[in-house]
């Protein structure tokens, strides 16, 4: 009943794999059911963002080849309405006493937050625009002021300095 879709990942040395176990968190997660998944792994795999497979392919090599973590933030098209939704997932790998790979982890929905950044990403570009365009218009007016100002106060100086003809 916890929010996360909790797994149980095998990858065998035939490079063949397969979810030993999946939670029911996995279908509101993506719409795809958990047993689904269990009886064919591709069709999780199918469901990732097309500019992500590469990535994830990869990673899930490297966790396996070096025992390390997996840890990646990943798009997932819901397989229902299609819309992309942002996943985080976490699993820890074990060698298998056969050379095959066993991971128990997790994949989280992080849409909101990802959503939150990305709008607080936008709201921050739009301030720094603004302020660097209030920087210009200061800039622009300091110096359209200056430059008259300095000929009105060298004028003053040498009217001041000089006896007052009655040009002047």
């Amino acid at each position: 009943n916890i929010p996360v879709a909790v797994y149980q990942y095998h990858l065998l040395r035939d490079g063949s794999h397969a979810f030993r176990f999946f939670s029911r968190g996995l279908a509101a997660i993506c719409g795809l059911l958990a047993e689904e998944a269990v009886s064919n792994a591709d069709s999780l795999f199918a469901l990732i963002h097309p500019d992500d497979q590469a990535n994830m392919s990869t990673s899930i090599a490297e966790s396996a080849t070096e025992q390390t973590r997996w840890s990646r933030d990943f798009r997932l098209l819901h397989r229902h309405s299609g819309s992309i939704v942002w996943i985080h997932g976490e699993s820890q790998p074990k060698t298998m006493p056969d050379g095959s790979t066993l991971w128990n982890g997790y994949l989280a929905d992080i849409s909101e937050a990802k959503r939150a950044s990305e709008e607080l990403r936008r709201a921050k570009e739009g301030a720094e625009a603004a302020n660097r365009a209030k920087s210009d218009f200061l800039a622009n007016m300091s110096h359209e002021i200056r430059t008259p100002m300095n000929g009105v106060i060298g004028m003053t100086e040498l009217v001041l300095d000089t006896e007052l003809s009655s040009e002047q």
